[in-house]
């Protein structure tokens, strides 16, 4: 029987919070225990896998969602092409690394540590790359707790080893090898459920299916591809326009709050097929309500987050990460200023309007942009100067382009796109709640945990009531419909 939309948004949800506070909690211990040269090189050299691993993987992932329904009695010989290609496709990597790539990065990022730990490195995209192939397996076979537990366990698994490598000792080397062993490990499991989860059959490798497969994915992938490159980006500037020092105070602030994938994530790839089907049944308006009701979830809770971090960003950075950190609050705060432009995943809507096209023109916008502007922006203020970069293309490209796009598509003027009359009031209810919290977090009566946990439990409820009383709170519970009132479509007020 067919997962409800609920279940899966709130298993999806649940598996992702636990897996962002076990990564965040690995890296308050290195950040604790490594030096700042050392913690540069550990999570440069991650990061040049998360710069690149987008393009390896050829938008395989994303086929096997489109495939997987479509093709019954071949599931196996699916996920077995698949995985085969992406660790292929890894192994490319590997010869990259080991053929003189390692003292090339180093040498561009200014680090000469990356010429040792990337080599140890080599092998990781042969191990992570297929394991790309599970969420889309699993979600298209609905064994949402599947996934949810494995990412969990997984997670789990991969902490408590680094942890445990970190305090014994205390060298970005050993903590890129235990990455890839642990990668290894883990590797086995995930393939041994994609498996099981495919009905029972001969599963063979099929270069027509890969053809088929590269066919759909390389066009639509691609904009994925360049997106999840844009993300990173910003980290690639600091790194060869910084030192390693900066580099490590930049990179402990500068990351994406965790709740933009655990609830636009979450809610976008659940409504995503209802989108595709009421557009393709003509029923647009109703989709761009099920999408309006999507940015009204995610931001009853993404709103208030980005208000209360953004006034607990120093006392929070000093209490996780120590005192060296706490020039690091400036780079969280400017990273908290994208959320109320991602509180809906624009890829969505436009792909459930079969606007693919626009998705990668958006995509290739969103590359260029943030390359320009985060090295101006580095250029003139330093290495928080790449979240300001990152920030003037959201603002001044990539919202506006997919905005009046949408506007198009559905006949709708630009304004009535989201719900801002309740966006803005949601917005103004989480002020309204950090007001009282402001003495709590800035003036030194406490340790800074102490100070942030005080002042959540303040704002927390005060929000609460505040949202309740606007009326947001209560259309929580609709939450299994994804329905809106009617005000709140293209032809409301």
């Amino acid at each position: 029987m067919a997962t409800s939309r609920t279940v899966k948004v709130l298993a999806l949800s649940a598996g992702q919070t636990l897996t962002q506070l076990v990564t965040l909690l690995s890296l308050v211990v290195l950040a604790r225990f490594l030096t700042q040269e050392d913690l540069a090189t550990y999570r440069q050299t991650l990061l040049v896998y998360q710069f690149l691993a987008p393009v390896l993987t050829l938008g395989l992932p994303t086929a096997l969602y489109y495939f997987l329904p479509r093709e019954q009695g071949r599931e196996r010989s699916l996920v077995l092409t698949a995985v085969l290609a992406l660790a292929g496709l890894g192994v490319l990597f590997s010869l990259f690394v080991l053929a003189g790539g390692a003292t090339l990065l180093a040498k561009h990022f200014n680090n000469p540590g990356l010429a040792h730990t990337l080599p140890w490195f080599a092998l990781y995209p042969v191990f992570a790359l297929p394991l790309l192939a599970l969420d889309a397996c699993l979600v298209s076979r609905e064994r949402v707790l599947w996934l949810t537990v494995f990412n969990v366990a997984s997670r789990v698994l991969m902490m408590a080893a680094l942890v445990a490598v970190c305090l014994w000792t205390r060298r970005p080397e050993a903590l890129v090898l235990t990455h890839t062993v642990a990668m290894a490990c883990i590797l086995g499991p995930a393939l041994a459920l994609m498996w099981r989860a495919c009905p029972p059959a001969s599963g063979t490798f099929q270069p027509n299916l890969l053809r088929a497969m590269m066919r759909y994915g390389l066009p639509l992938g691609a904009a994925g591809i360049l997106g999840a490159m844009t993300l990173q980006l910003p980290g690639v500037v600091v790194s060869t326009m910084c030192t390693p020092r900066e580099f490590a105070v930049y990179s402990v602030g500068a990351f994406e709050l965790p709740l933009i994938g655990i609830v636009t994530g979450s809610i976008a790839t659940v409504l995503l097929a209802d989108m595709s089907r009421l557009c393709s049944e003509g029923r647009k308006e109703e989709a761009l309500r099920l999408f309006q009701t999507g940015a009204l979830r995610s931001a009853v809770l993404l709103f208030p987050a980005m208000i209360f971090l953004m006034a607990a960003a120093e006392p929070l950075m000093v209490g996780l990460f120590s005192e060296t950190y706490r020039d690091s609050a400036i780079p969280f705060r400017l990273y908290l200023l994208t959320l109320p432009v991602r509180i809906v995943f624009w890829g969505s809507i436009l792909a459930a309007a079969g606007l693919n096209n626009a998705i990668l023109l958006r995509s290739i916008g969103d590359l260029a942009c943030t390359a320009a502007f985060a090295v101006l922006c580095v250029h003139w203020l330093g290495y928080y100067g790449a979240v300001v970069g990152l920030l003037c293309a959201l603002y001044i490209w990539s919202t506006p382009f997919a905005l009046f796009r949408v506007a198009k598509e559905f006949r709708c003027p630009p304004i009535r796109v989201l719900p801002l009359r309740q966006l803005s009031s949601i917005l103004l209810c989480a002020l309204l709640g950090a007001l009282p919290v402001y003495p709590l977090l800035h003036f030194p009566w406490a340790a800074p945990l102490l100070q942030v946990t005080a002042a959540f439990m303040l704002f927390a409820p005060l929000t609460f009531l505040l949202l309740r009383y606007a009326g947001h709170l209560p259309s929580l519970r609709c939450l299994r419909g994804f329905t809106l009132p009617a005000r709140a479509s293209c032809s409301g007020t």
